[in-house]
């Protein structure tokens, strides 16, 4: 999933007309670059959505970074590890 609140350059709590300012200001270039990220962020209801999937993932990430539940965990059968990568602080790219 990409994280386009780091794209966007602010917080998961910004308001509404913040974002869509963000996404205006974004180049045409740098929009073909990120898929759906207009489509999504200037959307109410699939921001909503987004938002809470955000949540999520952000949350899986901050798990996984924990030495003593990477150790414990026998099997990564749904490799979170890959799929978390853009919330890792130090990784901007996901890479499956």
């Amino acid at each position: 999933m990409r994280n386009y609140y780091e794209v966007l350059g602010i917080d998961r709590l910004t308001s509404s007309s913040t974002i869509k300012q963000s996404v205006e200001e974004m180049r045409p270039e740098e929009l073909a670059d990120e898929d759906d990220l207009q489509a999504i962020m200037s959307n109410d209801k699939w921001r909503g959505h987004y938002r809470r999937v955000h949540l999520q993932y952000d949350a899986i990430a901050a798990v996984m970074e924990n030495p003593s539940v990477t150790k414990s965990a026998p099997v990564n059968t749904h490799q979170w590890d890959k799929r978390a990568i853009e919330f890792a602080p130090e990784q901007n790219t996901i890479e499956l």
